[in-house]
């Protein structure tokens, strides 16, 4: 997002974005019917209409699902993924990836949270990306909609995407959960799913500490059954392993503490107690999975 567009309201980004991807399709929930972008409004041709919200976002789904996910916890998720290095590496990685993918490049963030890994990415990209942030959390992507203009933010059901058939070139999903029907649907021919996946030692850290203080018994985790999923959905298949361990100040660590599912059932004051017992040592430990439905990747 340049200096101009940080200075317009977010509904004046997002129609701008609109602007400037008017190919972009996107499709009525309802009828699957193409939705029309004008004065501020989505409609079809069987007048099914979203109005955008004052934020910039539009609400494209029957219901949102917020339970645990609550502004503190998209804050802290922020603040792990743009201040502290914990991420780094993923991105890079992801980077890679992407510059190999076909120019110019249209992304779909399925599961995007509060929109900061895609704006990490969009950001590091040279080249003019067409990026679309997609959750069920309307908490998220109110907080997404910060970056209007450069994605486009979307409250939306992954299992009823309103985006039209063959738009995208890749899918993130990022430890986040994938539907894979609507996935075949959304993606151009050639075009490629990246999924990260958490592997054994990922927050080793976290769960070590909570099974310490005996408010978990369970410090192992296994991807096998997502993995084999992914792989029995795909034509191609590859996996990039990320391994590494980072530093968190004490800050950090309390906001890594604040957005992990891991500690979700903990008081604040439990939270402050597991955050004692770490030493400021974090191990990112993933699996990014790459896939095709084609067997064709461009």
């Amino acid at each position: 997002m340049n200096i101009t567009q940080s200075a317009m309201s977010k509904k004046t980004r997002t129609a701008a974005w609109f602007d400037n991807h008017a190919s972009f399709g996107l499709q009525c929930i309802h009828c699957r019917e193409s939705l029309k972008f004008e004065n501020q409004t989505l409609q079809c041709e069987n007048r099914h209409s979203f109005d955008m919200a004052k934020q910039g976002y539009f609400f494209l789904a029957k219901k949102s699902v917020d339970d645990k996910y609550d502004q503190h916890l998209f804050a802290a998720r922020r603040t792990i993924i743009q201040s502290s290095p914990l991420y780094q590496g993923l991105h890079t990685a992801l980077l890679n990836l992407l510059k190999q993918q076909r120019s110019p490049l249209t992304i779909l963030d399925a599961g995007c949270g509060e929109g900061s890994h895609l704006h990490c990415l969009c950001c590091s990209l040279q080249e003019e990306v067409t990026a679309i942030a997609v959750d069920l959390a309307k908490t998220g992507v109110q907080q997404a909609s910060d970056y209007a203009g450069q994605m486009l933010p979307i409250v939306a059901d992954l299992s009823r995407l309103p985006i039209a058939n063959q738009q995208v070139d890749v899918i993130l999903s990022i430890l986040s959960p994938a539907n894979y029907q609507e996935f075949k649907r959304v993606l151009k021919p050639g075009g490629i799913v990246i999924k990260v996946i958490p592997n054994a030692q990922y927050l080793v850290e976290v769960r070590q500490a909570l099974s310490r203080v005996g408010w978990t018994t369970k410090e192992d985790y296994s991807n096998k059954q997502i993995r084999n999923v992914f792989r029995d959905n795909m034509t191609t298949y590859n996996e990039i392993p990320i391994r590494y361990k980072v530093n968190l100040s004490e800050e950090q660590q309390a906001a890594l503490l604040e957005m992990t599912p891991l500690t979700w059932q903990l008081s604040p004051e439990q939270r402050k107690q597991l955050l004692s017992l770490l030493s400021g040592q974090i191990t990112l430990d993933v699996a990014i999975l790459v896939g095709s439905f084609d067997g064709i990747t461009k």
